[in-house]
């Protein structure tokens, strides 16, 4: 997945939670959410509300250890290069949409995080932890944790909608950690390419990934353990297609094998034995110092600069005319400025010295005068000798 760059000027503002260990809501923040411009904006602490908070383009939330955002639905509509880091986000009533909700949205990457609201209500108490529908393209979620939910993540949201999501939908679930959902793992229609590779499926109650309307999805290196119908395609007047690779627990799939046989990225794919270890990498799992908040990335494995380089040695300034001891040498580097050259590095006084130094032929005068008195002493003592 390709991600723009986000301008080198990038905000970072400060902690959500400051003084007060458990803050009401999210208000304190969500201007900043919202407003145009690059800006990472750093979680810390315990949040929680009801309300359904608005991501503009050129965002990154990042979550600190710890920290929670409980009751409040994050929308990403229309919107481009966003990216959700380490956030634990749990219990987003239907009010107040999906945990997160992608909608005609391109380049989102959802990171490291925690999606959950719980099993004791009912399915449609809440609403989806991660859907992504209306056309949304290029979107990628990986090292997430999934559960407790009764529809996990859905890709499309009508079978109705296929002028709008036909040749969209290009999708990569990537070592993802499901565990205690119901269905929708993902549920696919029109999906142009949805790559689900390192998947780890633990418990799911209904059905796993569903294709639906025509969705080619390609499935590998994947495992389900205790999980209801791994691989199906139900619910839609139109079936989709599914080619399976190393998938362990799906031995009875029915669905139709797609065209989707690769993807045009690298990537490393665990092998459906040992996908087990992705329970425990997925999650809020990223530690970070707090210092300063990390620099957004235009894609998983590519992390963008947000500051310009500095240079690694001063950059020194030869003066024009040089004094024979030595230039002076200065206490700290020089910065370069691509338009205007550095200020130079004053070598001497630009006054003339108090006392002027004579130069060769003066010196020469000098001395010839004196040789000839010299000599002339010498001559009237020898004749009065």
């Amino acid at each position: 997945m390709k991600f723009s760059g986000i301008a080198s000027s990038v905000a970072v503002l400060a902690a959500v939670a400051s003084a007060t260990p458990t803050p009401a809501s999210w208000t304190p923040k969500s201007a900043a959410l919202e407003a145009e411009g690059a800006a990472i904006i750093v979680v810390d602490g315990a949040i929680s509300g009801s309300a359904r908070i608005r991501l503009a383009s050129d965002k990154t939330v990042i979550g600190l250890p710890g920290s929670s955002v409980t009751g409040i639905g994050h929308y990403i509509n229309k919107q481009s290069n966003v990216i959700l880091r380490n956030l634990k986000i749990s219990k987003v009533v239907a009010a107040n949409g999906d945990a997160i909700g992608i909608q005609e949205s391109t380049n989102v990457w959802v990171d490291h995080c925690d999606l959950s609201s719980d099993l004791d209500s009912g399915k449609d108490f809440y609403d989806g932890l991660l859907d992504i529908t209306r056309a949304s393209d290029f979107i990628t979620v990986s090292n997430t944790y999934l559960h407790d939910h009764h529809k996990a993540s859905l890709i499309g949201h009508s079978d109705n909608n296929a002028a709008q999501d036909t040749g969209k939908f290009h999708v990569s679930y990537i070592n993802n950690h499901w565990e205690n959902t119901g269905s929708r793992n993902p549920s696919v229609r029109f999906g142009t390419a949805v790559h689900i590779v390192n998947n780890l499926y633990e418990n799911v109650g209904l059905t796993g990934v569903n294709a639906r309307m025509g969705a080619q999805i390609l499935v590998e290196s994947t495992s389900f353990v205790n999980s209801a119908n791994p691989i199906v395609s139900r619910d839609s007047d139109e079936t989709g297609f599914v080619v399976v690779k190393d998938v362990i627990g799906a031995d009875d799939n029915a669905v139709p094998e797609g065209t989707l046989t690769s993807v045009p990225y690298a990537y490393t794919a665990l092998g459906s034995a040992n996908v087990g270890s992705v329970a425990q990498t997925a999650g809020q799992k990223l530690t970070f110092d707090g210092s300063s908040a990390p620099a957004p990335a235009p894609a998983p494995e590519t992390p963008v600069e947000s500051a310009p380089a500095t240079p690694t040695a001063p950059v020194e300034e030869t003066p024009e005319a040089p004094v024979e001891s030595a230039p002076a040498t200065p206490t700290a580097p020089v910065e370069e400025t691509p338009e205007e050259p550095a200020t130079p590095v004053e070598s001497a006084p630009a006054t003339e010295p108090s006392a002027p130094v004579a130069d060769d032929e003066e010196v020469e005068e000098v001395c010839t005068r004196r040789r000839v008195k010299k000599s002339l002493r010498l001559r009237r003592k020898a004749l009065r000798a």
